[in-house]
């Protein structure tokens, strides 16, 4: 809760190892729908916006273009039903995560640490993180 008693949501993306997506300590059920979790680890790992085209056929890439679009606009839709709206920039051409929400990847921590000045507990935290590979399980 912040200042003005405003509940604050949070995302935290775990894509080393385990996949886990968690809405303030929530864990959000993926399994009937692998690709959100594939979306959501996409946009973590890029601060500018993908254009939707891109995004639709990377998730759907058998499928025609028109067919894939829509597919996105219904995965976007479902999405903005269980929570993510807050953290989901969609303009008609790209989609990105919200640079402004708490999002919590561990990808995107490792990544960091490895960029950073290394000291005495950067490798540590570095192992901490690493729990796996990337996306395991989600097939």
């Amino acid at each position: 809760m912040d200042s003005f008693g405003v509940v604050r949501m949070t995302l935290d993306l775990t894509t080393l190892g385990e996949v886990e997506i968690r809405i303030n300590d929530v864990e959000q059920p993926y399994r009937r729908d692998e690709r959100r979790a594939l979306l959501l680890a996409l946009l973590a790992e890029n601060d500018k916006p993908f254009l939707r085209e891109t995004v639709a056929a990377l998730l759907w890439p058998y499928a025609d273009q028109t067919l894939a679009r829509t597919n996105l606009r219904g995965l976007l839709f479902r999405m903005r039903q269980n929570g993510f709206d807050p953290f989901l920039t969609l303009e008609r051409e790209t989609i990105q995560l919200n640079p402004a929400a708490p999002i919590v990847c561990d990808l995107t921590e490792l990544r960091r640490i490895i960029a950073g000045s290394p000291d005495a507990t950067a490798g540590v935290r570095a192992l901490n993180l690493h729990s796996g590979p990337f996306l395991a399980g989600l097939s």
